[in-house]
């Protein structure tokens, strides 16, 4: 089986959100294409990664051309190349695509006694990225912030995103019929991993949702649409004016929002998987850089074990 069509397969599969997967798999097909799955070596990975690095970095632009029969917006995408090489955790994506075909491989039996050769390929130290993040009576003064606000709905967003820790893309598809006012959890059908999520609310996010719904609100509706019940609102600008009115000079953005729930469970102690969870991280790595934020759990575990 040539790599080409074992990626062709993959792509028929991919149930992911990642816009960015197929120009990284195109890379893959254009340094392995005509290579048979079982001769790739760790070695080929190497050399083609040498290539990659040698390609500068490219910013993703998107311009919208349409709206297709589900009324779902279409973009024309295109990259532009930057006066830098790619980062550590831009080629670590790379890598990262290249292992999700061969898993693909393996757990559809594409190849009998099919061996990945990916791990033996080492991937880049990556920094530890944006960890800047708002503590709860912060979060707090921005909701109450954005009360004032001309989209009524800016507090009612901050308090699922700090609450859920859910990025913007789930929030904005986010439509009524997800949630359960019983069991107070909203369902996201398909988060960035390509997986449902269902994430628990406090009784502050039924409040705010409650505050925003009408009997006017169909169950098909986006919750933070605006005058269009079925396009969500672009928030970024009123979200922006806010971080710059009260906290001028920080390095905050919506994303850290996603941020500042993780730190906040860890100051409460709750367990790195438990959060891995609520986040929807696959594995720990991602949630490791907050250990450092709690020590009261640990603090406990060392007087019952000594």
């Amino acid at each position: 089986m040539l790599f080409k069509d074992a990626v062709v397969a993959y792509q028929k599969n991919y149930s992911g959100k990642d816009a960015s997967q197929e120009s990284r798999l195109a890379f893959w097909v254009e340094q392995l294409g005509n290579y048979e799955v079982q001769a790739i070596t760790a070695l080929d990975i190497d050399d083609s990664i040498g290539v990659l690095m040698q390609r500068p970095a490219q910013t993703c632009i998107r311009k919208k051309i349409g709206q297709n029969e589900a009324g779902e917006v279409i973009y024309e995408v295109r990259y532009r190349d930057l006066d830098r090489p790619k980062s550590e955790a831009t080629l670590n994506r790379y890598i990262a695509a290249l292992g999700s075909v061969f898993r693909f491989i393996k757990k559809m039996r594409l190849i009998r006694g099919f061996i990945s050769p990916i791990s033996g390929v080492e991937k880049f130290k990556e920094s530890q990225g944006r960890l800047e993040f708002m503590t709860e009576g912060e979060v707090e003064l921005l909701i109450a912030k954005a009360r004032s606000s001309r989209w009524k709905k800016l507090a009612c967003l901050i308090r699922i995103a700090f609450v859920t820790g859910v990025r913007s893309g789930a929030l904005k598809a986010m439509r009524w019929k997800h949630i359960n006012w019983e069991l107070k959890t909203i369902t996201f059908p398909i988060t960035k991993n390509g997986e449902p999520h269902t994430a628990p609310l406090n009784e502050a996010c039924i409040e705010e949702l409650l505050r925003i719904f009408s009997d006017r609100c169909g169950m098909e509706d986006l919750v933070f649409c605006g005058k269009f019940r079925s396009k969500a609102h672009d928030f970024r600008s009123s979200y922006m004016t806010l971080i710059h009115d009260l906290f001028p000079g920080r390095d905050l953005n919506f994303h850290s929002l996603r941020h500042s729930c993780c730190s906040h469970l860890a100051k409460k102690g709750v367990p790195l998987p438990v959060i891995a969870a609520w986040m929807t991280h696959k594995s720990l790595r991602m949630v490791s850089r907050y250990s450092h934020i709690s020590t009261a759990d640990r603090e406990n575990y060392l007087r019952s074990a000594f």
